[in-house]
Parts: structure tokens; C-alpha cells; sequence
């Protein structure tokens, strides 16, 4: 099991054990860590995700969880917007500010003051806005809303990667 960067301590998850979730949410059972999730999916006061990915695409979710986890780095995922939304708007149980993938298209209507809400909030989250639009107009809105990158789907593996590294790296600094 691959171990979060800097962090000294594995843990394993039992599936058949309660698990408490750090920000307390209500989950579905998709929502819940497997065993070979990794602390990052732990529960109580354990180590908080690096990245936490919020993608409605389970094909590109499973990519994108893969590709991170690849290079070292523990991943959250949700595949319901209601509930990454309040698990990212709860940080009251977390200090940590993680790289944000918000999938803008998946929270439909109202992902822009969802997305603004998140950033007044939690305004130590780094959030890379992941959309179907490519409008300039729609960039510069997410951008002002509190997002400090915008990728346009297709997007590119290798700079998503390189664009949630850098994020990280500056976070050590």
C-alpha cells in the first residue's frame, strides 16, 4: 500500500468496522473507503487527503484518483456533489487545506456560488476547477469565484498532475 507523502505511520482499514468520516457528512456506501483506500481514507483524526476529488464521471473519477495516487499522494473522492460540497464547507474538524478537483459541471446550476461559497469558507483550499466549458467568460468566473486554476475537459492527465504537484510542492514552502 503506497504511503502519503510525509506521513511515517500505515494504517489499514477494516470494511467491517464502523467508520467515522473526519468532517462528519452523511455518505453512501460509495462514498466509504475500500481497504486498499490508504490512511488518507481513515477515519478519526487521521491523516487528511493531499487531494480531495469531487468528479461526477466515474470513469474519469477512477482515472483521475489513479493517476494522483501514482505519484504518491492520498486521494478523497466523491462522485455526489451535495456531499463534497458539505464535506468540504465543514472544515471544522480539519486544519488541513488540500488540493481541491471540483468537477464545476457535476453541482449543475449552482456550481458557481457553490464554488464561492467553498472559497469564502474554506479559503485555504487550493481548488482546480475541472469543466466541460471553456468559455473565457465561464474561467474568469470560476477564477473570481475562488479557483485558482480552470481545466477544460478533455483535459490533459499529465498537466493536471504537474499543475496539483506544483499546488502541493508550494504548500511545503
Amino acid at each position: 500500500m503506497p504511503q502519503q507523502t510525509g506521513q511515517s505511520a500505515e494504517l489499514t482499514t477494516d470494511r467491517a468496522q464502523t467508520q467515522f468520516l473526519p468532517c462528519g457528512p452523511t455518505v453512501t456506501e460509495s462514498d466509504l473507503p475500500s481497504p486498499a483506500d490508504g490512511p488518507d481514507q481513515d477515519a478519526v483524526g487521521n491523516a487528511a487527503p493531499a487531494v480531495i476529488l469531487v468528479e461526477g464521471d466515474a470513469a474519469l473519477a477512477e482515472m483521475l484518483e489513479y493517476s494522483v495516487r501514482n505519484t504518491g499522494h492520498s486521494v478523497r473522492t466523491f462522485k455526489h456533489g451535495e456531499l463534497a460540497i458539505e464535506f468540504l464547507l465543514d472544515g471544522s474538524q480539519s486544519t488541513a487545506c488540500p488540493v481541491v478537483l471540483l468537477d464545476l459541471d457535476l453541482l449543475g446550476t449552482e456550481g458557481f456560488s457553490a464554488l464561492q461559497q467553498i472559497a469564502n469558507v474554506r479559503p485555504g483550499l487550493r481548488i482546480i476547477v475541472l469543466s466541460a466549458q471553456g468559455a473565457e467568460r465561464d474561467q474568469i468566473r470560476a477564477i473570481r469565484a475562488g479557483a485558482m486554476d480552470y481545466l477544460v475537459k478533455p483535459l490533459s492527465i499529465p498537466v493536471l498532475i504537474a499543475k496539483v504537484e506544483r499546488l502541493l510542492d508550494d504548500s511545503d514552502r
